[in-house]
């Protein structure tokens, strides 16, 4: 699998000094900084990432239809929303709990998924809260721990796995928190 790192950068301040007004990147004319810059890498509607790493800063868009299969997340934004899914995100492969194919996200945030999020053979370690809406159908073999709060809403099918599917996850006597 690859590598990815993205880092974004801090936001700048608000441009004042000399005339200047900011130009979004962070960038401010006559001095002072500008408004900064959005601080997002979105992966793209209908994506299917197969073993891969991704390392990042900045909060992470999972557009709709997005599967990730064998992938590493590794988030060091706070927001609450530092991983943010779209509709119909997938993570992990729907191999009915055999080894292999699952993916972990690990962030200093939290983690949001609206509806149709499917889970199988993967993990949710997050600072802030975990949440996922409605019909989150395909929960199969899934560990999550959050700093914060674990919600989710109505109409789910969950399946249990027996430890099985989740080799490569990770495990603690206990995991602490910390900022």
């Amino acid at each position: 699998g690859e590598v990815h790192s993205f880092t974004c950068a801090s936001n700048g301040g608000g441009g004042g000094g000399n005339g200047g007004g900011g130009n979004g990147n962070g960038n401010g004319g006559g001095g002072g900084g500008g408004g900064g810059g959005n601080n997002t890498v979105t992966i793209p509607s209908n994506t299917t990432l197969i073993n891969g790493v991704i390392r990042t800063n900045c909060t992470l868009r999972l557009g709709s239809g997005v599967t990730l299969e064998n992938v590493l997340i590794i988030s060091e934004s706070t927001d609450p929303r530092a991983i943010d899914g779209a509709s119909g995100v997938t993570l992990g492969r729907n191999d009915g709990c055999t080894p292999g194919g699952g993916t972990q996200i690990v962030t200093m945030g939290g983690v949001n998924f609206p509806a149709n999020l499917s889970i199988f053979g993967s993990q949710i370690i997050a600072m802030g809260d975990i949440d996922f809406e409605a019909n989150a159908n395909g929960v199969e073999g899934v560990s999550m721990v959050a700093g914060g709060q674990i919600d989710s809403t109505s109409n789910m099918d969950m399946g249990f796995c027996n430890g099985s599917g989740l080799e490569n996850r990770f495990e603690a006597e206990y995991f602490r928190v910390v900022r």
